[in-house]
């Protein structure tokens, strides 16, 4: 086991390096270089050269951008100059993660809830209407879904504030905004995984020992429909 988790490690460092690599390659393939502006003056632009190391040799700046990856200096913003670019992934990161996992947690609770609810009443009123709002999730993006959420429940009707502040309900209109499309993939996949499994013949002699169903539900259907959604879970 100690060995496999080693194996994995170095393989993980391995694409890390590959990925940082390709990313330097394709920086410098590019055309022109991020001070390519006729307005800067010629010395105000070797000195922005010289100051972001663009001034060395390919090799040089290549174990420069290696070295400070390992440091974790991610350099000086362009956009933002005076700011380092670690200091602005620290400043917004815990604003992000805040968000991020309650729409994950709200995609993957709705969506095996949903899932379940729709193959449990196969083409029933119940699996239609699972399949509409999942329809919605994949079609509606999270740009215009996020608007119209915020603009029917929070400025029409008033239920939840719009902006995003240190309440927890604030954090819940953004959250489903994001979440709806994750959401949306969960419950069809789990819908699907799950309507294989009924059909299963351990199902059928389970519920020939008068087993409930939600005995049924809990030691033989889930258990078995949700690993595929589990697999795909890594990329979102």
């Amino acid at each position: 086991m100690l060995r496999y988790i080693i194996k994995r490690l170095i393989y993980a460092l391995l694409t890390l390096w590959v990925i940082a690599t390709i990313t330097f390659v394709l920086m410098k393939v590019l055309p022109g270089d991020p001070f390519n502006d006729p307005k800067l003056k010629p010395d105000v632009r070797v000195s922005l050269m010289r100051q972001y190391g663009l001034d060395k040799s390919i090799p040089q700046q290549y174990a420069l951008y290696m070295k400070n990856l390992l440091r974790g200096d991610l350099g000086t913003s362009l956009k933002h100059p005076g700011r380092s670019v670690t200091a602005i992934i620290r400043d917004s990161f815990p604003k992000s993660f805040a968000l991020g996992w309650r729409a994950m947690f709200i995609a993957v609770t709705f969506g095996l809830f949903f899932g379940i609810i729709a193959a449990l009443n196969h083409e029933k009123f119940l699996d239609y209407f699972s399949i509409f709002i999942a329809m919605i999730g994949v079609s509606v993006p999270s740009i215009v879904m996020g608007p119209f959420l915020a603009y029917t429940f929070g400025v029409r009707l008033g239920w939840l504030p719009v902006t995003v502040d240190k309440t927890q309900i604030s954090y819940l209109l953004p959250s489903l905004a994001l979440g709806l499309g994750s959401l949306a993939f969960i419950s069809r996949l789990m819908r699907a995984t799950t309507l294989e499994v009924l059909s299963q013949d351990y199902i059928s002699t389970a519920k020939s020992k008068g087993l409930s169903k939600i005995q049924i539900v809990f030691k033989h259907i889930i258990r078995n429909a949700i690993m595929p959604v589990v697999t795909v879970l890594g990329p979102f």
